[in-house]
């Protein structure tokens, strides 16, 4: 059997001759000489492992991009329909009210509306507003239909459920909630 040759790389080739140069001194003079410690070899990375560096990093920066662009969606709506949208005391909305906004002309994809909708309506002041009103509203802040009893337990159900995952989270880090989040 045959072995295949040690290939060092240049900072290898230094470490090991530094490393040398200290054995020789320490077996003549029996002391132990005190030298600067070598850098530590670089890590080899894989190309798989900068592959999924490389997609993390991108995947971030579209989750990044995505986040803009639904604020600026945000800041249109609030504009557009300031008696429907607001960011101070949000109104239930009509549903299905997409379908009376793609009515007009919009400044943004369809899809970018349906994901500003969705985000708007996950608020935590949207889901308040949802269980304390009894009419949903349309885009000229009119009530329209009446909000139904199933809609305000999903609601207050999707409100209870992020106060134990926040509690929670705070168990786990051990701090006091403030009274705020009470």
């Amino acid at each position: 059997m045959t072995r295949k040759p040690l290939t060092l790389n240049p900072t290898q080739v230094q470490q090991a001759q530094t490393k040398l140069n200290q054995l020789k001194a320490y077996y003549e003079t029996g002391q132990e000489q005190i030298a600067p410690k070598a850098p530590p070899l670089p890590k080899e990375v894989s190309k798989e492992a900068k592959q999924k560096k490389e997609q993390r990093q991108q995947q971030l920066q579209a989750r990044k991009e995505r986040a803009q662009s639904i604020r600026k969606a945000l800041e249109w709506l609030q504009e557009t329909y300031p008696h429907c949208f607001s960011k101070d005391t949000p109104k239930p909305l009509k549903k299905r009210i997409e379908k009376d906004i793609f009515e007009h002309e919009l400044p943004f994809a369809r899809i970018l509306i349906r994901y500003t909708l969705a985000f708007y309506t996950r608020w935590h002041k949207y889901l308040k507003a949802l269980i304390d009103e009894t009419h949903r509203h349309n885009l000229q802040g009119e009530p329209v239909e009446e909000i139904t009893e199933t809609d305000k337990a999903y609601a207050l159900e999707k409100l209870k459920h992020r106060k134990e995952r926040y509690h929670a989270r705070l168990k786990a880090k051990k701090v006091k909630p403030s009274k705020e989040t009470l």
